[in-house]
C-alpha cells in the first residue's frame, strides 16, 4: 500500500491537492486537502506508517488497518465516499435560490424519476464512467422519451458532475462530449445547416416585435440574428462583452442552467451588431440598472438579464416564443433546435455575401475550422456558386 499525490490538472488553477491511497494498483481512497504541502506531508506519514508495519513483519491491505496506521501517525481516517444521490442533496441547497421555480420542478422530477433510481446508489468520484452514463441515456431513450426530454436530463447531469468538479468531489467531467449515443440521434436532432430566406427572416422577427413587448427578449432574437451567436452563448453575454462605441461583441461563454467561462470550441471570439441594435441594447442596460437600484442591488453583470431572479433566462422560454411567433408568421421550424435557425440563417447571409471568406466566417460563427464549416453549411456554398455560375452559363 502507497500514497501519492496527484497533479493538477493543467485548466486548474485551485491549490488544492488529491491525496491517493492505493494497494496492488487499486485505488482504495481520496483525500482533497487545501493546499500542496499539507497533502504532501500527509503522503509522506502515511507512507512512513506502512514502512514501520513491514519493519516488523506486518502488511497494511485494507482501510481498517490503514486507519490504524494514521492513527499511529496522528492523522484522522479519510472520510467515506458519497453517492451521487448524497450529493444531490447538496447540490440542490445550493441551487435553490438561483433556480426559477418552474426550472426547479423540473429538476425536482429528472432527479426522482431518473437519475436517482438509476444513477443514485452509484459513488459520485469513481462510480460514474462514460459507459455508464452513455447506457443511461440509451434507457431513457428506451422509455420512449422526446430527445428533448431526453437531452435535459442529460446536460442536468453534467450539470452537477461539473459543479462537483469545481468542489473536487470528482477528478473530472466523464462523457462530457459524447453522452448522447450518436447510433440514436435522428434525422431532426440535427442542424439544418441553411436558415430561412431573407423574406422569412424579416416576417419573423416582425412578429415577435409585435407579440412581445419585453424589451429583453426582441433584443435577445436581434442578437442572435445579427451576431449569428449560438443560443446559450446570446444568454451568456455580459455587460462587459459589449463595445459599447463600435458594437463589437466578444463571445467568452454560455450560459445554459449555469454559466460556463468557455465556449463550444474553447476560444473566444468576436461578432458585431449593427448601430440600431447596439442603440437597443444601451437601452436595455439602463433599464437593467435602474431595477437594479430600485431594488437595493448592484447593476447585474448580464446583459439579458430576468427581473424575478438576477440571472440571464433559460432557453425553454424563448423557444416557445419562436414556436408561437413561427406559427403567426407562416414560417416553417424544425422539430428540435429551433433557436439555432436565426444563427444558421445569419452564417448563411454571411456566406451569401461574395466579399466575406471563408476563414473570416469560421472565424466569425465559432466553428473550429473552415472544414467544421463547410460540413454544416455546405449547400450554401453550393447555392452561392450556382448563383455566380448562372449568368456565365447564360452568355455562353
Amino acid at each position: 500500500m502507497k500514497a501519492y499525490v496527484e497533479a493538477p490538472r493543467k485548466d486548474r488553477t485551485t491549490e488544492k491537492r488529491r491525496l491517493v491511497i492505493t494497494h496492488e494498483g487499486r485505488k482504495l481512497k481520496t483525500v482533497t486537502f487545501d493546499s500542496v504541502e499539507e497533502a504532501n506531508l500527509t503522503a509522506s506519514k502515511i507512507n512512513s506508517a506502512v514502512s514501520d508495519y513491514s519493519a516488523v513483519g506486518m502488511t497494511i491491505t485494507t482501510l481498517p488497518q490503514l486507519a490504524d496506521a494514521m492513527g499511529i501517525a496522528g492523522l484522522a481516517p479519510a472520510s467515506e465516499e458519497i453517492t451521487l444521490a448524497e450529493y444531490l442533496q447538496t447540490y440542490n441547497e445550493r441551487h435553490r435560490d438561483i433556480w426559477a421555480p418552474n426550472s426547479r420542478a423540473a429538476y425536482a422530477t429528472y432527479q426522482r424519476t431518473h437519475i436517482a433510481p438509476d444513477l443514485g446508489h452509484l459513488p459520485l468520484r469513481d462510480g460514474l464512467t462514460v459507459e455508464i452514463l452513455r447506457n443511461f441515456v440509451t434507457g431513457l431513450r428506451g422509455k420512449g422519451l422526446a430527445a428533448s426530454t431526453v437531452d435535459c436530463i442529460a446536460t442536468h447531469v453534467l450539470s452537477v458532475l461539473r459543479y462537483a468538479s469545481e468542489e473536487d468531489k470528482v477528478d473530472r467531467v466523464p462523457a462530457r462530449r459524447q453522452v448522447l449515443p450518436k447510433a440514436l440521434k435522428t434525422q431532426d436532432d440535427g442542424e439544418t445547416g441553411r436558415g430561412w430566406t431573407e423574406s422569412q427572416r424579416s416576417r419573423l422577427l416582425a412578429v415577435i416585435e409585435e407579440i412581445s413587448p419585453n424589451e429583453r427578449v426582441t433584443c435577445y432574437f436581434r442578437v442572435l440574428d445579427e451576431a449569428g451567436l449560438r443560443p446559450s452563448e446570446a444568454a451568456g453575454l455580459r455587460v462587459v462583452d459589449i463595445d459599447w462605441k463600435t458594437g463589437e461583441v466578444t463571445v467568452r461563454g454560455q450560459f445554459h442552467y449555469e454559466y460556463r467561462d468557455v465556449t463550444k470550441t474553447r476560444q473566444a471570439r468576436k461578432s458585431r451588431v449593427s448601430q440600431q441594435l447596439l442603440e437597443r441594447l444601451r437601452r436595455l442596460r439602463s433599464a437593467n440598472d435602474a431595477r437594479a437600484f430600485e431594488r437595493g442591488r448592484q447593476s447585474s453583470e448580464w446583459l439579458f438579464e430576468m427581473a424575478t431572479t438576477g440571472r440571464p433566462h433559460t432557453q425553454t422560454a424563448m423557444r416557445a416564443l419562436l414556436k408561437r411567433a413561427a406559427r403567426k408568421a407562416g414560417v416553417p421550424l424544425p422539430k428540435n433546435h429551433s433557436l439555432h435557425q436565426l444563427r444558421h440563417t445569419a452564417i448563411s447571409r454571411w456566406i451569401d455575401d461574395a466579399d466575406t471568406n471563408v476563414y473570416a466566417i469560421a472565424a466569425r460563427s465559432g466553428h473550429a475550422t473552415p472544414g467544421h464549416l463547410f460540413k454544416q453549411y455546405g449547400q450554401a456554398y453550393r447555392d452561392r456558386e450556382a448563383a455566380r455560375t448562372a449568368p456565365l452559363s447564360a452568355r455562353s
